[in-house]
């Protein structure tokens, strides 16, 4: 078996640098067992020597649906992370029971 091998793939250059500030609120009731309906908040800023300024925002609720659980449902929209300039959408469902 051969495996084909890319000599000149380049993830992210040898000097690739980035820093970044964050800051959240309510985070536990993504993924934690909660009862109430709680909103949240994710946001992040930074700084790479490949794509500048990138940013994130990831918000929305969070809590208990029957006994024991919790549904979040949340928004994402970041740019300019990792090296990369293209935005970035997602949308999230995260659904967690304990028993």
């Amino acid at each position: 078996m051969t495996i084909a091998k890319d000599n000149n793939f380049n993830a992210l250059p040898d000097n690739f640098i980035e820093i970044g500030i964050g800051f959240q609120f309510g985070f536990d009731y993504y993924s934690l067992y909660n009862r109430q309906w709680r909103p949240f908040l994710n946001t992040s800023l930074g700084l790479n020597n490949n794509s500048n300024i990138g940013y994130s925002i990831f918000t929305g609720v969070g809590g208990g649906v029957f006994k024991q659980d919790n549904l979040a449902l949340g928004i994402k929209f970041g740019k300019g992370f990792f090296g990369q300039d293209y935005n970035i959408y997602n949308f999230e469902i995260n659904y967690n029971l304990w028993f």
